[in-house]
C-alpha cells in the first residue's frame, strides 16, 4: 500500500531538487492538486463506465488529461478528434511548464507518445501540432539517452516526415538529418528500425530530399544495415533504398552503385519474402537504367555477373510468384538478353557492388 513517506533515493531523483524550499513546496502543492483533479475525473468516468469523452463534453472546452486525449484522438467522430487535437495544442503551448519542456522522463515519454498517436498518417493533425512550434524540441529529444524518451520522440518525428513535402522539409530544417546517423548505429535494433523507417520517408520525397541523404553521408550506414543480422532492420533498409531509387536522378541513383548497395541487394534475393524480392528487383532495374544513361551499363552487368547476381535473377524467372517471375524476366530480356561486348572503354571509376 502507498504511504506518505517518500524514499530517500526517490527524493534525490526528484525533478525539483536544488530549488528553493518554498518554491518546491508551492510547485508540489500545485502538482498534487492537478493530480487529484485528474484522479477524481478518472474515477468519475469509471463509475459512469465512460471509455471516452462525448462530443458535447469536448466541445464545451472541458480540460482534458493526457490519457483522455489519447483515448479520443483516434475517434471515428471527426468533431471529437478535432477538439482533442485542439486540446493537445493548448497543452503544448501553455506558458507554464509545457509537457515537452519537462525534464521528467515519464512526462516526456507520455507526451511524445500522445503526439505520435495524434500525427499517425494525418497531415492535417501534423500541421496543427507543427503550428505549436514543438518540432525543434522533438529533434532535441532524439539525442536523449533515455530509451523511454528516445523511442516515442523518434516515432513522432518519423510520423511528421510521413506528411507533406513541406512538413518533411520542416523536420530536415530542424536538424533531424544530423541526428539520424548516430540513431542508425544505435545498439538497440528497435531504434535502428525506427530511424531507418524515418529515413525511408525522407527518401520518398523529391530530389532535394534524396540529396539530403547523400549530403549527410547516410548511405554508408545503410550499407551496414543491409548487412544487419536483424531481418526487420534489413527490411526497412531495403525499403529506404527503394524509395531513394524511385525518385532519384541518374546521378543520385549511381551513388547507390558507388557504395556497393546493389551487390548487397542481390544477396537478399533468397529471402522468403515475396514483397522484398519484388522491391529489390525494381531497384536493380532502376540502377541498370541509370547505368545505361551514364554509359556504365556494361561494366555494371559484368560486376553483377561476377557476384552471381545474373544467375540469381535468372533463377527467379521460375519463381512461383508470377509478379516475381515476370520482373526477373524483364530484367534479363532488357539488360542481359544478348552477349555484351566487354571490350569497351569506361570513363567513370569502377563502381563497387
Amino acid at each position: 500500500m502507498a504511504t506518505l513517506d517518500v524514499p530517500e533515493e526517490r527524493l534525490k531523483k526528484f525533478k525539483y531538487r536544488g530549488k528553493d524550499a518554498y518554491v518546491r513546496r508551492q510547485q508540489r502543492m500545485a502538482l498534487s492538486l492537478e493530480l487529484w483533479k485528474a484522479k477524481k475525473d478518472e474515477q468519475a468516468l469509471k463509475r459512469r463506465n465512460i471509455t471516452y469523452l462525448s462530443p458535447d463534453l469536448v466541445s464545451k472546452g472541458v480540460s482534458l488529461t493526457l490519457d483522455e486525449i489519447i483515448k479520443v484522438v483516434n475517434s471515428s467522430d471527426l468533431a471529437v478528434c478535432f477538439q482533442a487535437t485542439k486540446a493537445i495544442r493548448k497543452m503544448l503551448t501553455r506558458e507554464r511548464n509545457p509537457p515537452l519542456k519537462h525534464q521528467d522522463s515519464e512526462i516526456l515519454s507520455d507526451t511524445c507518445w500522445a503526439l505520435s498517436y495524434l500525427m499517425d498518417a494525418c497531415s492535417e493533425h501534423i500541421a496543427l501540432v507543427l503550428d505549436t512550434g514543438v518540432l525543434p524540441r522533438l529533434v532535441e529529444l532524439l539525442t536523449s539517452v533515455e530509451l523511454s524518451v528516445l523511442t516515442p520522440s523518434l516515432r513522432t518525428v518519423g510520423n511528421i516526415v510521413t506528411g507533406t513535402d513541406h512538413q518533411t522539409q520542416m523536420a530536415i530544417d530542424a536538424g533531424m538529418m544530423k541526428v539520424l546517423p548516430q540513431l542508425l548505429q544505435h545498439p538497440k535494433s528497435s531504434i535502428q528500425k525506427e530511424a531507418t523507417w524515418a529515413l525511408s520517408n525522407v527518401a520518398a520525397g523529391p530530389h532535394q530530399h534524396i540529396q539530403e541523404l547523400i549530403t549527410h553521408n547516410l548511405l554508408l550506414p545503410l550499407v551496414t544495415l543491409l548487412r544487419n543480422e536483424e531481418y526487420k532492420v534489413q527490411k526497412e533498409a531495403v525499403c529506404t533504398v527503394a524509395n531513394f531509387a524511385t525518385g532519384a536522378s541518374s546521378d543520385q541513383l549511381f551513388q547507390l552503385v558507388h557504395f556497393g548497395i546493389p551487390g548487397l541487394l542481390l544477396n537478399l534475393l533468397t529471402v522468403p519474402d515475396a514483397k522484398i524480392i519484388l522491391i529489390i528487383l525494381s531497384v536493380i532495374s532502376y540502377v541498370l537504367q541509370a547505368a545505361q544513361k551514364l554509359s556504365d551499363k556494361k561494366i555494371l552487368c559484368l560486376l553483377m555477373e561476377e557476384l552471381g547476381g545474373i544467375d540469381r535473377i535468372k533463377a527467379l524467372q521460375l519463381h512461383e510468384n508470377c509478379q516475381i517471375s515476370w520482373a526477373a524476366l524483364k530484367i534479363i530480356e532488357n539488360h542481359f538478353g544478348e552477349e555484351e561486348d566487354t571490350d569497351i572503354h569506361i570513363l567513370s571509376p569502377k563502381p563497387r557492388l
